[in-house]
């Protein structure tokens, strides 16, 4: 998925939501500048481990509810992100994660 052509989309809510078999995914490729909603995006997807969104300025787009009982999620690739990003994540993750 890492080299989908995003540009054009709009709407990500839910996009992969409940995606129980879903380990491991890498979206630092993805250009995301039209996205206005992520709500949802990674929701219950219990199994994702590492996500990278490396070079991505997604911080006003993220919601709290954008990584909401992502219960494994330990690694989470941010190389570039600028620092609002990188806080905005920091902010969705539950607190007993590192």
């Amino acid at each position: 998925m890492s080299n989908c052509n995003v540009s054009k989309v709009n709407l990500m809510f839910a996009m992969f939501n409940h995606c129980y078999k879903l380990h491991n995914l890498d979206l630092s490729r993805w250009d995301m500048r039209n996205v206005s909603n992520m709500s949802m995006m990674f929701h219950n997807c219990q199994n994702l481990s590492r996500l990278d969104i490396s070079n991505l300025d997604t911080s006003n787009k993220m919601t709290d509810t954008m990584l909401n009982n992502t219960l494994i999620l330990t690694d989470i690739g941010m190389i570039y992100c600028n620092k609002d990003t990188v806080n905005k994540v920091a902010s969705l993750l539950p607190t007993d994660h590192n």
